[in-house]
C-alpha cells in the first residue's frame, strides 16, 4: 500500500501518535500503584495506606511532566510549521514546510487554531510555568519532602546557581523546531543555528559545569557535541554531493 498523505492528516496523526507513546507510561503509573496498594497494603494502617497513596500520587504527577518535556519540541515543531506561511511563486500562501498545502484552506484553518493554541499553552505556557512554579515555591525545594518526591527532577540535578536549567531542554526543543520549519532548505542554515546551539550547550556543560553530579556533566556534554558533529557531517555531505540523501540521526 503506497500513498501521500496530506499536511493536515499527517499533522493530528503525528501529535496523536507522540501523544501515545508515553501513554503506557503514565497508565502504568497508576496501575502498578493501585495493584501496590491492593496486594502489599491491603489491611495496612490508614496512615501507611495514605502515605503510599501520595508516593504513587507523585509518581503520576511527575510521569506526566516528565511526557509533557518529552512532547515538547515536537509539539513545537508542528505547532511551528502549521502557523508559518509564505506567498509561493504562483501568487498562492502556501505552509513553509508543504508547499502543496494552501494556508486556511482545505482544513488548514483547524490546523491553525490547534497549532496557536498548542504555541500558547505548551511552547510559551510550558517554560514560563516552570520557572515561576520554583521561584514561587523556593523554600520548597530542599524543606518539603512531598513536594520534592514530586519535582525535584526539574532541579536537583543542577547546582544551586543553575536551579533553573531545566529550562535549556525547552530551549532546545524550540530551536529544533525554528530550524526544522524555517530552514528546512538549508544544511547551512541549521548547522548554524541548531549546531551552534548543540555547541553552546556541550561549552556550558564542559566549562560551567551546571549539573551537581561531574559524570553527568561530561555525559550530556558529549551528547551536545556528538550532535553537533552529526549536523556537521549532514551539511558537509549536502555541501559535497547536493543530490545524496543523508540520514539525521541526533542523540539529543
Amino acid at each position: 500500500c503506497q500513498g501521500n498523505i496530506d499536511f493536515v492528516t499527517d499533522y493530528f496523526l503525528s501529535i496523536v501518535f507522540n501523544l501515545a507513546v508515553g501513554l503506557p507510561m503514565v497508565l502504568g503509573t497508576i496501575v502498578v500503584g493501585k495493584l501496590v496498594l491492593f496486594y502489599r497494603y491491603n489491611g495496612a494502617p490508614e496512615d501507611i495506606v495514605e502515605e503510599r497513596k501520595a508516593h504513587f500520587f507523585n509518581r503520576f504527577v511527575r510521569t506526566i511532566l516528565i511526557h509533557a518535556t518529552i512532547l515538547y519540541m515536537t509539539v513545537t515543531a508542528r505547532s511551528l510549521a502549521g502557523l508559518a506561511c509564505r506567498r509561493t511563486d504562483d501568487g498562492k500562501i502556501r505552509l513553509m514546510v508543504s508547499v502543496t498545502q494552501e494556508c486556511f484552506a482545505d482544513g488548514h484553518s483547524v490546523v491553525f487554531v490547534f497549532s496557536l493554541l498548542f504555541l500558547m499553552c505548551m511552547t510559551i505556557g510550558f517554560p514560563v510555568w516552570y520557572f515561576l512554579f520554583l521561584r514561587k515555591n523556593k523554600p520548597r525545594l530542599v524543606l518539603d519532602i512531598d513536594f520534592m518526591e514530586r519535582y525535584d527532577f526539574l532541579y536537583d540535578p543542577f547546582r544551586k546557581s543553575w536551579k533553573h536549567s531545566w529550562i535549556g531542554e525547552f530551549l532546545i526543543g524550540l530551536v529544533l523546531g525554528i530550524s526544522d520549519t524555517f530552514l528546512g532548505d538549508s544544511s547551512i542554515g541549521q548547522f548554524v543555528l541548531s549546531g551552534g546551539t548543540f555547541f553552546t550547550f556541550a561549552m556550558i556543560s564542559f566549562i560551567l559545569r551546571p549539573f551537581r553530579r561531574g559524570w553527568e556533566n561530561i555525559t550530556m556534554g558529549i551528547a551536545f557535541l556528538a550532535n553537533f558533529l552529526a549536523l556537521l557531517v549532514v551539511m558537509l555531505t549536502d555541501q559535497i554531493d547536493p543530490e545524496s540523501t543523508v540520514i539525521r540521526v541526533l542523540i539529543y
